[in-house]
Parts: C-alpha cells; sequence; structure tokens
C-alpha cells in the first residue's frame, strides 16, 4: 500500500504549504518522490510535513513518516504557486 502512504503524506503536505499561503494563491504537486525505508504495519502512522523553502512560484516541502519511532518513509515534493485568476462576467452589450 505503498501508494496509500504517498498520498497521505501528500494530503499533509499541502495542508503545510496551503497554511503560509494566501487564499488568492493556488498551488499543485509538480513532483513527488517518495523514499521506503521499512514495510508499514497496520495501525498508527504519524506523519510530519514541513515546508523548507517557500518561493514566490515553488515551494519546496517534506515529510517523514513514523510508525513505532520507526521512519517508514520520506517524501519530497517541489510545488508550483500561482496567482488564482478571477474570471469577471462578460457585460451584455
Amino acid at each position: 500500500m505503498g501508494g496509500f502512504l504517498a498520498s497521505a503524506a501528500d494530503i499533509m503536505m499541502a495542508y503545510a504549504i496551503s497554511s503560509l499561503l494566501s487564499d488568492d494563491n493556488g498551488f499543485a504537486s509538480i513532483d513527488l518522490d517518495t523514499t521506503f525505508h521499512r514495510p508499514a504495519f497496520e495501525g498508527m502512522i504519524e506523519i510530519k510535513a514541513e515546508v523548507e523553502r517557500l518561493g514566490r512560484t515553488i515551494g519546496y516541502v517534506t515529510a517523514e513518516l513514523v510508525q513505532n519511532d520507526k521512519k517508514v518513509a520520506s517524501c519530497v515534493s517541489s510545488v508550483l504557486i500561482q496567482q488564482k485568476s478571477i474570471i469577471l462576467p462578460k457585460e451584455d452589450a
């Protein structure tokens, strides 16, 4: 279930970066690398996500997944940050 763990880490990294952006910004992962260090077992896994660098257009986020005080996996992600476009309705002539 490595894809599930990578997805859970990606979600937590999204929360981490969104906490630093304004409502006028949108973002999307453009790269996600996951390294598995040992098998994960049924039960609780703690995910700690941190924004390592935040620029105007690119952010770099990391996450560690820990189970029973042992690192199960680590993830790094590059995130594209863009200003949201506002589309105004056309005025009737």
